[in-house]
């Protein structure tokens, strides 16, 4: 079960990076039509947008994102690792294994 003050922490973090216009929900197509079904017929709670995974010597942070044109995409994906290493650092949790995807691009 994923820890929800971490993955509200981590979703603020991520949405204040500077270039971070959207945050939407990491998977496949398939995967995330089903966890939305789910929820709009009342099997179970909204999920976070990012996913997480705690282990004993890691911890996996995946993340989908909108990012503005007016940024370069590389500068935007560097920022938000560095927000979510820290988030997961200043928790002392195990260092953050992170994988970012840029799924749409913004006209700034």
């Amino acid at each position: 079960m994923v820890d929800e003050e971490l993955a509200t922490a981590l979703e603020a973090a991520v949405l204040a990076v500077p270039g971070v216009v959207g945050l939407y929900r990491s998977g496949t197509l398939l995967g995330n039509a089903l966890e939305a079904a789910t929820e709009v017929i009342g099997l179970r709670d909204a999920s976070p947008r990012l996913r997480i995974t705690r282990e004993a010597e890691r911890t996996r942070v995946e993340a989908a994102i909108g990012a503005s044109e007016s940024t370069a995409a590389s500068i935007t994906i560097a920022r938000v690792r560095d927000a979510i290493i820290e988030v997961v650092a200043g928790r002392s949790l195990p260092p953050a294994d992170v994988v970012l995807t840029v799924v749409r691009v913004e006209p700034a």
